[in-house]
């Protein structure tokens, strides 16, 4: 009924699932953030190719 209250609602959720992960990431703070960029590089270079491909045609 209302979208501004949902809307709302949806940020405080988002920030505080956000600074769980972070308080969790104190102990594995090696791991799990180079992870997350190895897979945004990997997407990335999947999406580069497959731009490429398109060009080719």
């Amino acid at each position: 009924m209302e979208p501004l209250h949902v809307w709302t609602m949806m940020q405080h959720e988002l920030t505080r699932k956000s600074r769980e992960r972070q308080r969790s990431y104190k102990g594995e703070a090696q791991e799990i953030p180079s992870r997350g960029i190895l897979r945004r590089l990997w997407s990335g270079l999947f999406r580069s190719r497959r731009e490429r491909r398109d060009n080719a045609c």
